[in-house]
């Protein structure tokens, strides 16, 4: 079935297909996900979902094996629920509640919330943030109003030093240090992309650096200039990764997806092991679009500009309303067409 969804022509010993219509695994995935719940709704226990694949559709395919993509396999086969797509505003303020009140080292209960926090607030993907240097958070100052506050720019971009896990994929890829000089380099959206924290994740951020960048220079500093030093493209002085490990590295996606998974579990939430778009870090920017769509129904223009979006085709991809947030929703809208209605009866009398 995975096949036939995809358009992946087989030949088997009965029968040969031989599709046209390409599917996206996105789609195949929404299709799945359709299959699940009529399966729920049937009471088809897992008995019958464990059974043999080709017994049930007649085709034996030559030289290939079925394999379901892992997050069909942990949903369709084990039975497990969907997990929700992003972290809401409570779940975000119970998992920082978690951090702050269960987490004993002060500097890994730092490096936590300050990571949390800027996923959250400021929108960015978990390599996004990794690949963050002590250089790319800078104070601005700008008028509200009549008065002239400060916020905290976080400039997003790559580097030659990067490892896999820290690059920023909407941003011009860095293969050589030479690059840095170039046009292109230097304009936004191109060479950089930019987001915003408030101020007070600014002074966390700076308080885990007085503590861990401190730490791993007395602690282990022939380490810590080796494998944490990063690429300096403002200034002529050495430059950090900005979240480090223990041993004064910098922090892999591998140690962060298991922290994370610990606190998820902890505060409750749910976590599926096979979706990267479902799990883990990257239900943070799934829930900032829904904070700036739905909580404060910001105009799609802004939106798009706060989530770096170049086009409203991209940004409907996070767009994750829950069953309660649509029937909301529905609710209200059905109350203005009565309020319209009940207008319209008035004005007729």
């Amino acid at each position: 079935l995975n096949y036939f969804l995809k358009g992946i022509s087989a030949d088997g010993s009965e029968i040969e297909y031989c599709l046209f219509t390409k599917r996206s695994r996105s789609s195949v995935s929404d299709m799945f996900s359709v299959y699940r719940e009529f399966y729920r709704f049937l009471g088809i226990n897992r008995d019958f979902l464990n059974c043999n694949v080709n017994s049930l559709t007649g085709l034996n395919i030559k030289n290939k094996e079925i394999n379901l993509p892992l997050n069909q396999k942990s949903s369709l086969y084990s039975g497990r629920n969907e997990v929700p797509k992003y972290i809401s505003a409570q779940e975000y303020k119970d998992i920082i509640n978690y951090v702050r009140n269960n987490i004993v080292d002060k500097e890994r209960r730092l490096r936590d919330e300050c990571i949390i926090r800027i996923m959250f607030e400021g929108g960015l993907r978990i390599g996004e943030v990794l690949g963050l240097t002590l250089e790319d958070c800078k104070i601005e100052k700008v008028e509200k109003g009549s008065e002239e506050v400060e916020i905290c720019d976080v400039y997003i971009r790559n580097r030659a030093t990067d490892k896999k896990w820290q690059c920023a994929k909407t941003c011009m890829n860095i293969f050589d240090k030479k690059m840095y000089c170039s046009n292109e380099y230097t304009v936004k959206n191109v060479g950089y992309q930019l987001s915003f924290l408030n101020m007070d994740t600014y002074d966390l951020i700076c308080e885990y650096i007085d503590i861990a960048h401190d730490r791993a220079y007395k602690k282990c500093r022939e380490r810590y200039n080796k494998c944490a030093k990063a690429d300096s493209v403002d200034s002529k002085e050495e430059n950090y990764y900005l979240f480090i490990n223990s041993l004064g590295r910098p922090l892999s996606i591998a140690t962060w997806n298991s922290e994370l998974r610990e606190i998820y579990r902890a505060v409750g939430i749910k976590v599926d092991f096979g979706r990267r778009e479902n799990n883990l870090s990257h239900r943070f920017k799934h829930g900032f679009a829904m904070r700036l769509i739905y909580d404060l129904k910001m105009p799609i223009e802004e939106v798009m500009r706060r989530t770096r979006h170049s086009c409203v085709s991209s940004l409907l991809v996070y767009y994750n309303p829950t069953t309660e947030q649509i029937l909301e929703m529905k609710q209200e809208i059905e109350n203005e067409a009565l309020a319209i209605r009940r207008v319209d009866i008035t004005k007729g009398e």
